[in-house]
């Protein structure tokens, strides 16, 4: 078969159309994708100062108030549970800390008299995960 010019032409607007739909499906998707999830992850770091009392308490603020905070260090663990009605507990393994919570709920106070079990010891590095709920 021959080739028309007419047939080309024709094709080639139809393909043009076509890709200029999926761009606009493509900006739609972008746009909404902020909108996905039900939740928001929060990082930061904190390096432990060797504090081990009620004056030298470790705090973090964050963003929006935390459904969940976790907290690592080198050799140790901590999951800071709560927000909404019920009190928060900071364990490190088996050890509980004295914890408050700011009026809005974005700060966590919490010690222990030990830096180690308090999650403070000087000079060591401290990585935090936190989850906060997207309509907070």
């Amino acid at each position: 078969d021959r080739i028309l010019m007419e047939d080309f032409n024709t094709d080639n607007s139809k393909i043009d159309a076509a890709l200029a739909g999926l761009d606009t499906r493509a900006a739609a998707l972008e746009a909404a994708a902020g909108g996905f999830g039900n939740c928001q992850i929060y990082t930061t770091t904190y390096t432990g100062t060797g504090s081990s009392d009620a004056s030298g308490a470790c705090s973090l603020t964050f963003p929006k108030p935390p459904l969940l905070v976790v907290v690592e260090g080198e050799d140790c663990f901590g999951v800071c549970l709560g927000q909404g009605r019920m009190s928060a507990v900071f364990m490190m393994s088996t050890v509980f800390c004295t914890t408050t919570w700011s009026a809005d709920r974005r700060t966590v106070s919490w010690y222990r008299n030990n830096a180690g079990d308090q999650m403070n010891t000087a000079g060591q590095l401290y990585r935090v995960t936190a989850v906060m709920a997207t309509t907070a």
